[in-house]
């Protein structure tokens, strides 16, 4: 289905048309594959997924700007629930210092709003010039000197998302891209979040989520979520072998938001485990150690201050299962 959101005169007394596509959509799937046709393999997967119909419970909107029935610019946002990814923002290079940007966010973001969206995540390069276009949309840094950017809504957003609520745990689906994203995103708990993907505090997970559902999807992974009735994910693992090593080793990495602690032993007990060993990395200090100890975990080693939270140096626990 596509809708016309807007018309909008630019500064060269262009008029740009704006309309929102979300896929699965044959009339303009072409239109945004070919748009979007530098991007990466990983992402031209995600798109092709998209299209075929295949992401099941994920909201996949595409904003096109249109010249003279052109497309020339693209903004992508994948919404779960009142969670969303903001990516892809892009115009041809012939196109640009128009205003086309600036225009099509405009609408975007009007668009999110009126249908009650809340939370906005996306990664971008700090201080960069579409660092401060995002900046003059609400968008705010999760860290200091960081590209991962969020746009909260409310202030509340957080405390009301991981309210007290009884949880599931099930495999990893499309549907928990905006919700995953937004607990990596959430202000507390753990700073060492996810090993393999080197998220440390909060940050825009939406690449990485990518790789895992694609490999769980494939065999080459397992992932697994904790998730409330109301559909946000309070916990987050993944299994799969370790790419620091060519062998049997295998890497656990879990994330659990600290009011949900007693999430992880369920989510860790799906998991099919493997005959060789497993490791996983935490910060001294975790409330995670414990739980992992109780489920056959032993600390084999201690790496001293690899890590740097609030400008103080921590010390990262190895734990291993055989």
């Amino acid at each position: 289905m596509h809708e016309v959101l807007s018309q909008t005169r630019l500064s060269t007394g262009e008029t740009l048309d704006i309309i929102v596509v979300e896929a699965p959509d044959r009339e303009h799937a072409g239109t945004v594959l070919h748009l979007l046709s530098h991007k990466g393999e990983l992402r031209q997967w995600q798109f092709e997924e998209d299209f075929a119909g295949h992401a099941a419970g994920l909201r996949s909107r595409y904003y096109l700007g249109f010249l003279e029935g052109r497309p020339v610019a693209n903004i992508s946002v994948w919404e779960t629930g009142i969670t969303g990814n903001l990516g892809h923002v892009y115009t041809v290079a012939p196109e640009r210092r128009k205003g086309i940007c600036k225009a099509v966010m405009a609408a975007q973001m009007d668009d999110f709003r009126q249908r009650g969206g809340q939370l906005l995540v996306l990664g971008t390069g700090f201080d960069s010039p579409a660092y401060h276009i995002y900046r003059s949309f609400g968008f705010a840094g999760m860290l200091p000197r960081s590209g991962s950017m969020s746009y909260l809504r409310e202030p509340a957003f957080y405390e009301r998302f991981f309210a007290d609520a009884p949880v599931t745990c099930t495999p990893l689906e499309w549907r928990d891209l905006g919700t995953v994203c937004a607990l990596m995103a959430c202000p507390g708990g753990d700073w060492l979040r996810n090993q393999r993907a080197r998220a440390f505090g909060p940050n825009c997970y939406e690449a990485a989520f990518l790789e895992d559902l694609r490999a769980s999807l494939q065999g080459e992974r397992q992932a697994r979520v904790a998730r409330t009735e109301s559909g946000s994910v309070v916990g987050y693992a993944v299994l799969g072998p370790d790419p620091a090593w060519k062998g049997n080793t295998w890497l656990l990495d879990a994330f659990v938001h600290p009011a949900f602690q007693a999430s992880l032993n369920p989510l860790l007990t799906g998991f099919e485990w493997p005959r060789g060993p497993v490791h996983t990395y935490l910060e001294a200090g975790s409330s995670r150690v414990t739980a992992l100890q109780e489920y056959g975990f032993s600390e084999a080693g201690r790496l001293t201050d690899v890590l740097c939270r609030d400008d103080e140096p921590v010390d990262a626990i190895l734990l291993t299962r055989s």
